[in-house]
């Protein structure tokens, strides 16, 4: 706790020699209007997570250092803010890594074998950080600062259960490169992809793990950082459990009013495969396939409320719960409740979107990977649902 508290007082001596921030982002010359990153770098430069390059550039598809990501970080958890301050005998970023090792981000990353003894490490820290940072040492710093307290993130033990979960029951299907990420990083790994920290280089969710991160890859996952700030908490949140998204009451009929919405936007038939993403912001995960057809459907429903209950109980699935199914292996999500079957909808359901799909009730129940997962809070329900 001393050292983190010296840090802290460095790190004020530092921001006391910087200039004060922007209140509007400034606009790079090299990111141009139609660039996909340009509204994350835009945002976090206007939030001072990210800076320019000088001249009034950002150098998008520059890799990134090891030390530029760890003031990034630093400063999208709001522990730093941007400074442009010199270390005495080291460089800028001195008192980013100071603070950041302060935080164990850097246990098992190649920053801690970058050196041999302490003195060489405290050597790193301060004036040795330029090397390109590999996409799982920033997995590992992201866990890091889920882990850590001081950071406050708001994740819990049940999120580290579930990237646990994810992990053996997903992690292969999801990441395509999931059997060649070494065992040290898959734990942290599992944990971003699960809750859309991180999200693959291509359509089979490659992870790339000995790959550099860009400049604005980097800008792009930092602004998933401050999208969780922005989350409800448990108060806020509890606000919305007797109504849906759209406002309309938290009632099965409304549920699947919703979602019914979509036949027009995804009609029966359309082509819907693995290379279809999704990325869910209420329940940090990342979905393929038929995952992101059914949280697309969930999250419009339902909105920033989290899963409530995984189950398997057949006669709790309610209209607007998702079903993995077929031996873990395809999930769908329910438009009707009957008494032995369920009507659902899905993606990828032989390379598209299909409605109206009738699934028995003793096939459900004899599947022993099947199970539900349910949005509906457990508190405060509409008398409808107390009905049932």
């Amino acid at each position: 706790m001393k050292r983190y508290l010296c840090v802290l007082l460095m790190l004020a001596w530092a921001l006391s020699s910087a200039p004060a921030l922007a209140a509007e982002a400034p606009s790079f010359s090299d990111v141009p209007e139609d660039y996909w990153a340009r509204e994350s770098i835009e945002r976090a430069a206007r939030e001072g997570v990210v800076q320019g390059t000088g001249g009034g550039l950002f150098s998008p598809e520059r890799p990134l250092s090891a030390a530029e990501f760890t003031a990034m970080l630093l400063r999208g958890l709001r522990l730093e803010a941007s400074t442009t301050a010199e270390e005495p005998e080291g460089q800028w970023y001195g008192p980013y890594t100071a603070a950041a090792d302060a935080l164990g981000l850097y246990e098992g990353t190649s920053t801690a074998e970058r050196s041999g003894g302490e003195g060489d490490y405290d050597r790193v820290l301060r004036a040795g950080m330029d090397w390109d940072i590999p996409r799982y040492d920033m997995a590992v710093m992201l866990y890091r600062a889920a882990e850590s307290e001081e950071a406050g993130l708001p994740f819990t033990e049940a999120d580290f259960q579930t990237a646990r979960d994810w992990a053996g029951e997903e992690g292969s299907a999801a990441v395509g490169d999931w059997e060649d990420i070494p065992e040290r990083y898959r734990e942290s790994a599992a944990f971003c992809f699960c809750h859309g920290l991180l999200a693959g280089v291509d359509s089979r969710g490659t992870f790339d793990g000995g790959g550099t991160v860009t400049r604005a890859q980097a800008a792009a996952i930092l602004c998933r950082l401050l999208d969780l700030e922005e989350e409800p908490g448990p108060e806020e949140a509890g606000s919305l459990e007797h109504v849906l998204a759209n406002g309309q009451p938290m009632t099965e009929a409304n549920v699947r009013a919703v979602i019914e919405g979509f036949r027009s936007e995804y009609p029966e038939g359309m082509e819907w495969t693995n290379d279809n993403f999704y990325q869910c912001h209420a329940l940090r995960i990342n979905g393929y396939g038929c995952v992101a057809f059914a949280l697309i459907c969930s999250d419009a429903a339902f909105g920033d409320l989290p899963v409530s209950r995984k189950h398997s109980d057949f006669d709790a699935i309610r209209a607007g719960d998702t079903l993995r199914v077929n031996g873990n292996t395809h999930t769908v999500i329910v438009l009707e409740k009957k008494e032995d079957s369920v009507i659902i909808a899905e993606g990828n359901y032989n390379g598209a979107i299909h409605w109206d799909r009738e699934l028995d009730r003793e096939k459900l129940e004899g599947d022993r990977s099947f199970y539900v997962e349910t949005r509906y809070p457990e508190t405060a329900l509409s008398e409808e649902i107390k009905k049932k």
